[in-house]
């Protein structure tokens, strides 16, 4: 067992065997921890084993709870933790404002009473749970949510299909990653009520339905090109591969966006034609957009025309980042990327364009390289 105490945060996990699980629970029934704050339970364990009865015993004084059941990106070795569904009537957050469930099998009604029981909650996180395939949120409070599952090892019935927000009027952030859905399965994400939302992905392909506000995307294409939303700085997205028709139809959807976040699958194929007309007007190329990081960038010729056609068309971009998979970034391949992306005839008098090389053998190591994009 370990253990991390603080004043008002205490961290404590089982990662071995549950031979340690009694003295946890005791630990937790210490008057010393009447007023704890902060509180992270964790455990490694490769199959399901129920919380400590005391988990919940300080929940009033609470202002952060994380709960994991597991140490990997997944859980797909069935790592979970139980959670207490029939404590859940008995349970109070009154000043709960960061809620992390990561590895957690707790059922679709337990999680509602659960979010119920927290009335000042500003931050919520969900990632690899089981249990429920359908979510709804709705808060007064909530700033920031975001909601993960990229297990591999899934059986249907456990899979996420449905996620719903709505009346949310103070939420900013709201943060999705799914992956390895089938074409029969997929996600429908439906937003409303949500004023203030400036931070949106990461949309994927995974993603069949998302309907943000009025508009409705289908796997990142906009399919109503009259609608808007103009609350949205912020967009990640992961395209295969990139197209430029995609981002137009998004750029129309979100005309605010000042910064684009693009992912570039280096195992998926897409066939889609591109169409776009480089003479349609964009808000978003004219007057908005200031950052594009483009991931994976291989220096083919997808990537370059996805790259130029925001350095010739962007007149207030500031940055332009470009993330490469190689064992480095030297002159010769800087100057071969300088004339294919065109940078004496670029858009902006601003923007910068940087390369962050990632070294294949060493996935850890990185270097980045400025280069102004002078005329």
């Amino acid at each position: 067992m370990t253990a991390i105490v603080s004043r008002v945060r205490l961290s404590l996990g089982w990662p071995w065997s549950l031979v340690m699980y009694p003295d946890l629970d005791s630990w937790l029934r210490c008057p010393a921890l009447g007023n704890l704050q902060e509180l992270e339970l964790w455990h490694g364990i490769t199959r399901p084993y129920p919380m400590p009865p005391a988990a919940f015993l300080l929940s009033s004084s609470f202002r952060a709870l994380a709960l994991s059941g597991g140490d990997g990106p997944s859980c797909d070795d069935g790592d979970y933790l139980k959670y207490p569904a029939d404590d859940v009537d008995r349970l109070h957050f009154p000043n709960l404002k960061q809620l992390t469930i990561k590895c957690v099998i707790i059922a679709e009604s337990a999680l509602d009473t659960l979010l119920n029981k927290c009335p000042v909650l500003e931050s919520l996180e969900l990632s690899a749970n089981v249990g429920f395939g359908r979510l709804q949120i709705s808060s007064p409070t909530l700033r920031s949510f975001g909601v993960s599952d990229n297990r591999i090892k899934l059986w249907d019935p456990e899979r996420l299909k449905e996620v719903i927000i709505e009346d949310v009027p103070l939420l900013q952030k709201f943060f999705i990653r799914v992956q390895h859905y089938s074409e029969r399965e997929g996600l429908s994400v439906q937003i409303s009520g949500a004023p203030k939302l400036q931070f949106l992905g990461s949309l994927t392909h995974d993603i069949t339905t998302l309907e943000l506000e009025t508009a409705i995307l289908k796997e990142t294409i906009s399919v109503n090109s009259m609608a808007v939303v103009r609350s949205v700085k912020v967009l990640v997205v992961h395209m295969s591969p990139p197209s430029i028709d995609d981002v137009i139809g998004l750029m129309k959807c979100l005309p605010c966006l000042q910064k684009l976040y693009v992912k570039v699958s280096l195992k998926e194929r897409s066939k889609r034609v591109q169409r776009h007309n480089p003479l349609d007007y964009l808000e978003c190329l004219d007057l908005r957009l200031k950052k594009l990081l483009l991931i994976n960038y291989q220096g083919m010729k997808r990537d370059v025309e996805f790259a130029n056609f925001f350095l010739l068309n962007a007149k207030v971009l500031e940055m332009v980042e470009l993330r490469t998979q190689r064992p480095s970034c030297d002159s010769k391949y800087l100057t071969k990327q300088h004339t294919k992306l065109q940078l004496k005839n670029k858009a902006s008098s601003k923007d910068t364009l940087l390369f962050m090389c990632i070294s294949l053998r060493y996935s850890t190591a990185s270097r980045a390289l400025r280069m102004p994009c002078t005329r």
